[in-house]
């Protein structure tokens, strides 16, 4: 019984390490290979250019807007739906006000997704497959889902 508990043993070992030693390298590679993202060249490659004509409002008054008793972390003039926008930065989150109207951007309809989608991919929205992410999967286990919520996925045949 003891040589037999020895054999077992051994050969055990021998074939756990094997494992070991295909899944050690295998993390070195996780570890170093990024999750795609969209970086600041195509964020910049992709933005619509600002009206300056339309803007209405200061940063400062835009702000006021929001009503927010704390600091702002940073303000950010870019645009959103083809319209020029602030973005205010705090500690307790990102906030969207339209430079124009002085309206903030809280929801975004299912029509405003597809204009942004169509604005991004130079392509129409009705010949993309779209899925709604329900569940974390591989592109967003890093983020916090419930966050995100309605959180839409858009497949063109020619893979954008």
């Amino acid at each position: 019984m003891k040589r037999a508990l020895i054999f077992v043993h051994r050969w055990l070992g021998v074939t756990l390490c094997l494992v070991f030693l295909l899944w050690f390298p295998s993390a070195i590679g996780i570890m170093y290979w990024d999750f795609p993202d969209v970086g600041q060249a195509d964020v910049i490659a992709h933005a619509a250019p600002i009206d300056a004509s339309k803007i209405r409002l200061s940063p400062a008054e835009a702000y006021a807007r929001l009503g927010l008793d704390e600091e702002v972390g940073g303000a950010q003039l870019s645009t959103f739906d083809g319209r020029p926008t602030y973005r205010f930065g705090s500690g307790s989150g990102e906030y969207i006000v339209y430079a124009d109207t002085g309206d903030e951007q809280l929801e975004i309809p299912k029509a405003m997704v597809h204009r942004i989608a169509e604005a991004w991919t130079l392509q129409p929205a009705s010949r993309a497959r779209v899925e709604l992410v329900t569940e974390v999967d591989q592109w967003t286990v890093q983020l916090r889902l419930d966050d995100l919520i309605p959180l839409w996925k858009f497949s063109w045949p020619d893979g954008e």
